[in-house]
């Protein structure tokens, strides 16, 4: 889902545009004593939470995007994509539904136009097992960009839905390999 990867890279962007428009202008004049510079602060009542997460989270988070620009590229591409490639970057219980509604939606020569979009809120260890670490990872999920249409390029039915907090188990396993596991939209509004 490209709109997802910009999302999540648009701080960096705008922190290296900013840092290039800083230097503009730089000569090796001798310094001129000049004013202290303003600094505004701006109150936030969420802070960044992917400032306090470890490797291990970040590499859950990114898991989620690898796990939903995959999900929207076969969906977009039903009649080439290969739908098992799902199973590189997730596993059950998450795959199962994926795989039904694209098998009906096949059958019906429907696919998803538009790429929805997800901020990450939260992400956390959660418990290891036999199976490995397990990590979930929550935010706003806006399928509102995307939608469904037939062979014809019709819409089919409403858009796909409002924006609402999404929750995603992400399985680490002993190979350094992470697989979303769940995907879960949850009720409410974001």
């Amino acid at each position: 889902m490209r709109m997802l990867a910009r999302e999540r890279t648009t701080a960096w962007g705008c922190l290296a545009l900013l840092g290039g428009v800083l230097f503009v202008g730089c000569t090796p004049d001798p310094p001129v004593e000049t004013p202290a510079p303003v600094v505004e602060t701006m109150d936030s009542e969420t802070p960044d939470p992917s400032l306090d997460w470890t490797d291990e989270e970040r590499a859950a988070v990114d898991a989620v995007y690898i796990y939903l620009e995959k999900v929207a590229f076969i969906s977009q591409n039903l009649g080439t994509a290969d739908r098992t490639t799902i199973f590189e970057v997730a596993g059950p219980p998450a795959t199962a539904s994926l795989q039904d509604i694209w098998i009906a939606w096949s059958e019906r020569g429907w696919r998803q136009v538009g790429d929805p979009s997800f901020s990450v809120s939260d992400a956390y260890r959660v418990k290891k097992d036999n199976r490995g670490v397990h990590y979930t990872v929550r935010g706003c999920f806006d399928p509102s960009p995307a939608y469904v249409v037939d062979r014809e390029g019709n819409p089919v039915g409403p858009n796909s839905g409002s924006r609402g907090m999404a929750q995603y188990g992400v399985l680490s396993l002993a190979s350094g390999h992470y697989l979303v596991v769940e995907d879960i939209q949850e009720e409410g509004t974001c």
